[in-house]
């Protein structure tokens, strides 16, 4: 397992890149092993490879080149088996259809003259009192469901980028309620009504 570590972190370097959302990585973020006991040398290891996505480097792309890297491994030592599959699991609406799961969420970007950044724009600059300044999140949502069916999609909300996801994250009701007021307007103003 240590020589498919080495070519993931190897091979992260040589991902593509968007020209706007910058590049795609790749890093192992779970491990486990059978036996998991500590003086046994463990005969299984599965991994977890977490992945950023971005429009030209599609899920699809991203299991074929992990292929190609075990492949290689395999060919070198004839012992090493590998596998490399999307993880899935077994999901269940209200309703109680039943489906699988594949926790794949991929990337979004709208340019920046599309209709609905300039709308985007002048509703919540019009809330903040101020000029809003437009920059790419450094992360996704799961506003890519929408993206992906080619609804343009694009993200405002409250709190502090740099904390999101992590256990500093924190919301002021400030800015909660400026916000809540920017959705309004915006969804005002996509409908055509007076503000």
């Amino acid at each position: 397992m240590a020589k498919v570590l080495d070519r993931i972190q190897e091979t992260n370097s040589m991902l593509p890149s968007h020209p706007v959302l910058g590049k795609a990585s790749w890093a192992i973020c779970k491990m486990d092993v059978a036996p998991n006991i500590v003086n046994v040398v463990p005969e299984r290891c599965d991994a977890e490879v977490d992945t950023r996505i971005i429009p030209n480097f599609t899920p699809e792309m991203v299991i074929d080149e992990q292929r190609k890297l075990v492949t290689a491994l395999e060919q070198q030592n004839h012992e090493f088996k590998a596998e490399v599959s999307f993880s899935e699991r077994d999901a269940e609406t209200w309703t109680g259809y039943k489906f699988k799961l594949r926790p794949v969420i991929s990337s979004f970007y709208v340019q920046p003259d599309h209709w609905l950044v300039d709308v985007a724009t002048g509703s919540i600059s019009e809330v903040l009192g101020r000029r809003m300044k437009q920059r790419i999140w450094g992360f996704t949502t799961e506003s890519y469901c929408f993206s992906e069916r080619g609804i343009p999609t694009i993200g405002f909300g409250p709190g502090e980028e740099r904390f999101t996801h992590s256990e500093k994250e924190v919301v002021s009701v400030e800015d909660l309620i400026i916000a809540t007021k920017g959705y309004a307007m915006l969804a005002a103003a996509i409908c055509g009504l007076e503000s």
